[in-house]
């Protein structure tokens, strides 16, 4: 399973809180599942990531557990990472790769 040094989101209010929560932050929402091959190899590295960004919140949602963000959100695979700001998407990709998180982070930190 992926474990991640970040908030997990359960329901689906709860992402919706998260996002009005977070209106001045740049937002990551890590979707995984616990099945997930490519999760088990990123976590490691995502959880030093998040070490690294202290100003950027990440929230990891697991598939399984919470169907209706991810069908809100419409993940079709896992791992997937949604960025936003004020309460709206501005990124997503879906894989494990890291120097596309740390890409991604590197240019919307920037425009922060």
């Amino acid at each position: 399973m992926m474990v991640l040094l970040s908030r997990e989101i359960n329901e689906k209010t709860d992402f919706e809180d998260a996002l009005e929560r977070g209106l001045e932050k740049l937002l990551v929402f890590v979707f995984t599942a616990r099945w997930c091959g490519p999760c088990r190899v990123i976590s490691p590295k995502v959880q030093d990531i998040i070490k690294e960004n202290p100003d950027v919140v990440f929230y990891q949602i697991n598939v399984d557990d919470n169907i209706a963000t991810s069908q809100a959100c419409g993940i079709t695979c896992v791992p997937t990472f949604q960025f936003f700001r004020r309460c709206t998407k501005i990124e997503e990709f879906s894989g494990a790769n890291e120097q596309k998180i740390r890409d991604f982070l590197a240019k919307h930190k920037k425009s922060s």
